[in-house]
């Protein structure tokens, strides 16, 4: 059985690992924890605009390269993490 959250449909496994996901910066039920990692400032700040425009995301760390980004993982633990796969010190290819 899945549940409407926002204009998504969502299972009842995902709600509840997103509920009960106790960590640093803990979010209220049913938000979704994202970090942004991109060595654009510019792309960052707009990414932040789009998803924080939806009521169950929250954007809780960003990082401008590689290496920030997996110290900001271990840190918030975020659900989804919007990664370049060019930036400086430790890309993703």
């Amino acid at each position: 059985m899945a549940m409407q959250l926002g204009n998504r449909l969502r299972t009842p496994e995902v709600q509840t690992r997103v509920q009960y996901s106790g960590r640093a910066g803990q979010s209220r039920v049913g938000e979704i924890r994202i970090l942004l990692a991109d060595d654009h400032t510019i792309i960052r700040s707009g990414l932040r605009l789009l998803f924080e425009q939806q009521p169950d995301f929250k954007v809780v760390a960003e990082a401008a390269d590689g290496r920030e980004a997996v110290e900001l993982v271990s840190i918030h633990h975020p659900e989804i993490a919007v990664l370049d796969i060019g930036m400086p010190r430790l890309e993703g290819h």
